[in-house]
């Protein structure tokens, strides 16, 4: 998923983490992380989600730990002062990170389900009543393996300005990629300002796609 060597970042290193079979599970499949009320604090001005302490475990790269495990990888969230202070940095980083675990994790070997259909049985399970508008997505563009919570705070950056992992992977699963793409771009907003969304775009490497990045957002917010 990384790039073949880990940054030298300027913050401490963060350790290594034991983190069982799925690290930071959320509570049921298809349904939020555990920062999910990070995120609806950020719709009203805050970070938009969860910080991360500069020692979290991170998402699969080279040399990766044996099952049950992960390695942790050098970097400071990008919502950490310095890179909240360096914008296009940061957006083009999270942007670029995003697409790399696209790319990198294999769609057959992932046993979750973060699908539109999984998510609104999940959010059924939790009670939660869904306009019929949400209930079925856009034609999938790519299936990937999804981060499945893709806000800016859960990309970590080494100190060249790159992307080094991804933390808080408890809602990862398959699903079109937009489900990932539409609340990233959402999330710039919180953590950076306003007017950082093809920056984001820019740096995975996309153009935008306004039916799938409004519907993925809706249902983002509704569950």
């Amino acid at each position: 998923m990384t790039r073949g060597g880990i940054p030298e970042g300027e913050g401490r290193p963060v350790g290594v983490v034991e983190s069982g079979e799925h690290a930071d599970t959320a509570s049921d499949r298809g349904g939020h992380s555990s920062s999910h009320h990070g995120r609806r604090r950020g719709r009203e001005g805050q970070d938009g989600c969860r910080e991360h302490p500069e020692r979290a475990p991170s998402g699969p790269g080279p040399g990766a730990a044996p099952r049950g495990g992960c390695r942790a990888r050098t970097g400071l969230s990008a919502v950490d002062p310095r890179w909240v202070g360096e914008p296009a940095t940061a957006v083009a980083a999270v942007g670029a990170g995003l697409r790399a675990l696209h790319d990198a994790l294999p769609v057959a070997d992932c046993p979750f389900d973060w699908s539109v259909p999984a998510r609104v049985a999940a959010a059924r399970r939790r009670g939660i009543r869904l306009p019929v508008a949400l209930t079925e997505g856009p034609v999938v563009d790519r299936l990937v393996v999804c981060h499945g919570d893709a806000c800016c705070p859960n990309t970590l950056i080494g100190g060249d300005g790159r992307w080094s992992g991804h933390v808080d992977l408890g809602a990862l699963g398959v699903a079109d990629r937009w489900a990932d793409i539409a609340v990233a771009a959402m999330s710039t907003e919180w953590n950076y300002g306003p007017g950082w969304e093809r920056a984001l775009l820019d740096g995975y490497g996309i153009d935008a796609d306004a039916e799938r990045m409004s519907f993925y957002r809706d249902l983002w917010n509704a569950t």
